[in-house]
């Protein structure tokens, strides 16, 4: 259920282009080669990064998914790996930047993906995380996608550190997608993003994502995290 869910959400979510295009701006200064991109989905990110000229793996547990990649993206490196199991020797201190978008969430067991995440990592190499935000904001939108839970930036920032890593950049972004969540999922208990809701997000969120560029977020639907190994 979970993974037919996520695969339509990954499909309706490559639509939010002006929104993945800032999140992937974000994300572009912290990156080193080579890359690995864990939960990798069907390649939205992974295109981007490739695209900078950088050497990437596309690292996800789903084998449909890597085929997608595979297929639509030559060139990029794929792994068909289950981040909650012990990762093998041949990964350790292979990249100098791991990305996990929306994945850690997924996990109950974060502690070992952290751990994965740490040991592929080389020296001084950095993670860039996005996990949604705000336990309150829990509701049948995460329940349907399979998300164990919600994070606050306490208990992230406590994972991390307990991982081995240091943060060095911690924020929420998006809150005008944090209110169409809570409002979508909490109050009116709908189960599905709709590709329409995605749409008109994207074209609102516009002067919001430029006002983040300038102004810190008081709320927002994720926590965007870099941290590094030390």
């Amino acid at each position: 259920m979970h993974d037919a869910v996520g695969a339509k959400t990954l499909d309706i979510m490559a639509g939010a282009k002006n929104y993945n295009r800032w999140l992937f701006d974000q994300i572009r200064p912290w990156l080193a080669s080579p890359v690995a991109e864990v939960g990798a989905g069907t390649g939205t990110f992974t295109k981007m990064i490739s695209d900078l000229g950088l050497a990437v793996t596309a690292i996800d547990y789903n084998h449909q998914y890597l085929k997608v990649i595979e297929k639509n993206h030559l060139g990029i490196s794929t792994l068909e790996m289950n981040l909650e199991k012990p990762w093998p020797q041949a990964l350790r201190d292979k990249f100098s930047s791991v990305i996990a978008l929306n994945v850690i969430e997924h996990i109950a067991n974060a502690s070992q993906a952290l751990a994965n995440i740490f040991a592929m990592l080389r020296p001084s190499g950095r993670v860039i995380i996005l996990v949604p935000a705000h336990r309150w904001a829990y509701g049948a939108l995460d329940k349907n996608l399979g998300h164990v839970c919600r994070y606050t930036k306490i208990g992230l920032k406590n994972l991390l550190e307990q991982s081995g890593f240091k943060v060095i950049n911690m924020r929420y972004i998006n809150p005008l997608g944090l209110i169409g969540w809570w409002l979508t999922g909490k109050i009116f208990n709908q189960k599905q993003i709709k590709s329409s809701q995605i749409k008109l997000f994207d074209y609102l969120s516009k002067p919001i994502l430029l006002l983040e560029k300038y102004i810190p977020m008081p709320f927002g639907l994720s926590i965007f995290c870099i941290a590094q190994k030390v």
